[in-house]
């Protein structure tokens, strides 16, 4: 074989493999950025396009991070906007706080069936001017009956 043939044979080898090549990549007109000119444009095109996305998000994120907070904080005042300074005040309120649970404990539900003392019975109606059932007495009573009953007599 002579020189010429075999430096013909690996041209054509090697340009054999650069089509194979190029199919496999595309033609840069097939690219979906803007920029077609060349490979590196292009591929500054979509990186540019990921830090407007990224830029987006993360102010879009700080946004909803923001609205959560107040959404948590309801208004509190900035004593009382961290759970270590709610902390803090409870600690240092602990006997306040006691006695805040204590009047909760005695008070009388609406919400739920509660045990309580004849004592506690008595100064609950007394609070609100109500009658024991003792006082009342019999309220299932048929007084039609009781009404007919005194007629015959």
């Amino acid at each position: 074989m002579t020189l010429e043939t075999s430096l013909t044979s690996c041209v054509q080898r090697i340009a054999s493999e650069f089509q194979t090549t190029y199919s496999l990549t595309g033609s840069l007109s097939n690219l979906s950025t803007t920029t077609k000119s060349n490979l590196v444009a292009a591929i500054n095109e979509v990186v540019t396009q990921i830090g407007t996305v990224q830029s987006n998000l993360s102010s879009d994120l700080t946004n909803r991070l923001a609205t959560l907070k107040n959404d948590i904080l309801g208004g509190a005042s900035a004593a009382y906007d961290t759970l270590k300074e709610i902390q803090t005040f409870l600690e240092q309120n602990d006997s306040q706080v006691a006695a805040l649970l204590n009047a909760i404990g005695n008070r009388v539900r609406f919400d739920m069936a509660q045990s309580l003392t004849d004592t506690q019975k008595q100064t609950a109606r007394s609070n609100i001017g109500a009658v024991s059932m003792a006082d009342v007495g019999n309220y299932d009573i048929d007084l039609v009956s009781v009404f007919n009953a005194a007629l015959a007599a």
